[in-house]
Parts: C-alpha cells; sequence; structure tokens
C-alpha cells in the first residue's frame, strides 16, 4: 500500500470514529440516529440559543455584539453540518462504496490517465498497429475521463451549498474578528481569527487542487497521437478534449469558482470591509 493510501485510509478510520462517537457518523452506509445524535444535536441547539441570548443582550453594543458573533457563527456551522438535506445525506451514503473505490484505485487520477496515454501512443507507433488494441486502449481511456467527469459532477452536487455556508460565515467572521481585533485587542478574537483563516484557505484551496488537475488532464489529451488513429476515433479524442475544456469545478454555492482566484477576491473584500468598519467606529 502506497503511503497516499495509508494516509487517506488512516484519516477516513479516525474521522468515522470521531464521527461515531458523537452520533453523526453519516459516512457508514448503516449509519442511523441514535440517542447520540439526540445529544450532540441538543447540546449544539443549546449553545446557539444561549450566544443568541447573549447578542440580544448586547445588542445595543455593536463591538460587544460583535465580539459574541463569531462564537455563534462557530456554533453555527456544527448545525449546518448535522441538518444537512436528507436527500443530500441519503446520495452521499449510496455513492459511498463507489467514491471508496475510486479513491482506493485512483490514487493519482491524473497520473494514472497520462500513464494510460502513452500506453496508446505507444500502440500507435509500430509500423503495423493493431486496430483492436488501439480500439479496446481509447475506450479504456474514454470510460476512465468519463468516470473522472461524473466524480467530480458529483462533488460539486454534494458539496456546492455545504461550500457556501462555510466560506459564507468564515468569511463574515473573519471580518468580524479583525475589527474586534483592531478596536478591543480581545484575546479571544486572535484565537477565532487563526482558526477561521485556516478553514477558509483550506477549503479554497481544495478546489484549486481540483482546478490544477483538470488543467493537467487537458495537457494529457492534447499528448495523443490523434492524427494516426482512425477516422471513426478520432470524434472520442474530440469529445474528451471539448468535456477538458470545459470541465465541472467545484463552485461555492454556483456563485463563484471555488479556487485561488475566488480566495484573493475573498481577501480584497475583507480588507476594503474591515477598512469601512474600522473608520465607521472611529
Amino acid at each position: 500500500m502506497s503511503l497516499q493510501k495509508q494516509w487517506l485510509t488512516r484519516n477516513f478510520v479516525i474521522i468515522c470514529r470521531l464521527l461515531e462517537i458523537i452520533g453523526i457518523n453519516a459516512l457508514t452506509v448503516s449509519f442511523r440516529p441514535n440517542w447520540r445524535t439526540v445529544y450532540t444535536v441538543s447540546m449544539i441547539v443549546l449553545a446557539l440559543v444561549q450566544i443568541l441570548y447573549l447578542l440580544w443582550c448586547e445588542r445595543s453594543n455593536l463591538l460587544s455584539f460583535m465580539i459574541v458573533l463569531p462564537n455563534w457563527l462557530f456554533t453555527f456551522q456544527g448545525l449546518m453540518m448535522n441538518l444537512r438535506k436528507s436527500d443530500k445525506l441519503l446520495s452521499l451514503r449510496s455513492k459511498l462504496s463507489e467514491i471508496q473505490q475510486m479513491l482506493s484505485e485512483i490514487e493519482t487520477y491524473v497520473d494514472a490517465f497520462a500513464n494510460e496515454i502513452q500506453e496508446l501512443n505507444s500502440y500507435l507507433t509500430p509500423p503495423k498497429p493493431d486496430q483492436t488494441v488501439i480500439r479496446n486502449q481509447l475506450n479504456r481511456i474514454v470510460k476512465f475521463h468519463q468516470l473522472l467527469n461524473e466524480y467530480e459532477a458529483m462533488l460539486e452536487d454534494l458539496y456546492n451549498v455545504l461550500i457556501l455556508n462555510k466560506v459564507g460565515l468564515n468569511y463574515l467572521g473573519i471580518i468580524i474578528t479583525i475589527v474586534v481585533i483592531l478596536k478591543l485587542n480581545d484575546r479571544m478574537a486572535y484565537i477565532f481569527f487563526a482558526l477561521m483563516f485556516e478553514q477558509l484557505t483550506q477549503v479554497c484551496l481544495m478546489g484549486t487542487i481540483i482546478t490544477v488537475k483538470n488543467e493537467q488532464l487537458l495537457g494529457h489529451i492534447y499528448d495523443i497521437n490523434w492524427y494516426l488513429l482512425p477516422a471513426d476515433q478520432m470524434k472520442h479524442v474530440g469529445l474528451m478534449l471539448h468535456q477538458a475544456q470545459n470541465p465541472t469545478s467545484v463552485t461555492i454555492g454556483k456563485y463563484a469558482p471555488l479556487n485561488v482566484e475566488s480566495y484573493m477576491t475573498l481577501l480584497r473584500s475583507i480588507f476594503s470591509y474591515v477598512m469601512v468598519l474600522v473608520t465607521f467606529f472611529e
């Protein structure tokens, strides 16, 4: 087992165990709500009610309100993880075995795709290429590419709303904590800022990895010696090329792509809003 597969398996087991302990392990097909689920959701709701009460009490003091708000945002993120739409949760459970199989067989899918293309090109170079072998290899590449497209489309369908919630809450939380740090130098604000900034960065980098891999995938398709293929098989390469030029990417609630460009746009807007709020409080 490779190092990447060991890392993936170990982390998957740890996450499953943690979710099982708190009663929300939807990553297992046999998951059913139990008393731990009720306890976890009840504690989250209770925390939200308490924090909302504090927010109501501090509503007349805007800076005090902004100190309490990051606590509510963090707790609300936990509640959102438990209140996912039932159809999305069922879809995730039904696709779990397929996802695990794909992750175990395709550790670095772009590299595997490149190897398949190199093998196809090697079949095209002999003086008398075997058309049956070429056709089988090309069909294998087409199916491989279609599998990758379906996988990315599934990721987008399952996570775009969750990513919108996560990015939006962290975006708002970072603005608030920076203002609190600049105006009141609150110690807890430093901790919330570090946690929210790390989460925002991590989520955006995950989307960037998919974007980079899609670009590499397009480059590998360009490497196919399509001019050596029979005319009836060239159309398969053209179709793959068209799909690779218009790839499915993970988005922030279908409003913007999840990548470094969106990340930098968010950071610039955070800076702008912070300057406006700091000026407002002076």
